[in-house]
């Protein structure tokens, strides 16, 4: 396997009020249909600062070595674990994610550290492909207090891919959905997918 799959799961689901990830979507919990439908796309290892939640599912976890600095600290800790220079970057709370636009993300990042899905005017950064060339910058920003990562994409070589493409190859709006709010929860629940 010549890539890997990271899973951020060290979020506190403060706007859910109860852990995402474990959330069931048609019958199985939102981390387990990631896992499902991107299975054999990397090697799975997922990030998380709770690790006994994640046991079950039988993969590498990795916990933050910047506790509580967000998402930005998710994908440092799972780039300096992996064995391989480019990364799929995935949210835990993404019901609906697409191999096809994983793979198609993966034909155009040639050249970038990172390439990021821009959708109706909305970065993805949270289901995009990182190389290991942004262990660096990220330790930097990450020192330095600058956790924002649309921001932190502007200090490094990024590419994005446009909706256009994504609609070649999946439906943007479930492949991009993510979950953050009860009402999205519900949503999400009565959304059909094309699994």
């Amino acid at each position: 396997m010549e890539r890997g799959l990271l899973i951020l799961a060290g979020g506190q689901s403060r706007r859910m009020g109860r852990d995402k990830a474990l959330m069931p979507v048609r019958g199985r919990p939102v981390i387990e249909r990631v896992l499902h439908r991107l299975r054999d796309w990397g090697d799975p290892l997922v990030v998380t600062n709770r690790p006994d939640a994640y046991r079950h599912l039988g993969v590498p976890l990795v916990s933050d070595r910047f506790p509580g600095k967000g998402p930005l600290a998710g994908i440092h800790a799972g780039l300096a674990r992996s064995r391989h220079r480019v990364n799929l970057v995935v949210a835990c709370d993404m019901p609906f994610v697409s191999r096809s636009v994983a793979d198609l993300l993966f034909a155009r990042l040639e050249g970038h550290d990172v390439i990021v899905p821009r959708f109706e005017g909305r970065l993805h950064p949270l289901f995009a492909l990182y190389t290991r060339d942004c262990l660096e910058p990220l330790e930097a920003s990450l020192t330095a207090g600058k956790l924002d990562v649309v921001r932190f994409l502007t200090r490094i070589q990024t590419r994005f891919l446009d909706g256009e493409a994504i609609a070649a190859v999946a439906d943007p709006r479930l492949a991009l959905f993510n979950m953050n709010e009860p009402a999205d929860y519900r949503r999400a629940c009565g959304m059909k997918d094309d699994e």
